[in-house]
């Protein structure tokens, strides 16, 4: 995908939900938002998403500042 597709298709979501919140856009696009404690580690999971049986989640290690998971959450929401 290009940056120019990337970058219309981020301008759709937020002009249609209002808010460029990656935490906003989950809820709104019924997608579940998981924390779970992976480690500090350089090497430590950052976050993923999973789709079973079409539950949308996205999965973020909560030892992350929380501007480092928000982040990770607009990164999988390109998933």
């Amino acid at each position: 995908m290009t940056y120019a597709a990337i970058s219309e298709s981020v301008g759709k979501l937020v002009n249609k939900y209002g808010s460029r919140d990656p935490f906003d856009l989950c809820r709104a696009l019924g997608i579940k938002l998981l924390f779970q404690a992976m480690g500090k580690d350089p090497d430590a999971v950052k976050g993923f998403f999973l789709e079973s049986k079409r539950i949308r989640t996205i999965t973020v290690n909560s030892d992350l500042p929380r501007v480092i998971q928000k982040i990770i959450v607009a990164h999988e929401l390109c998933h």
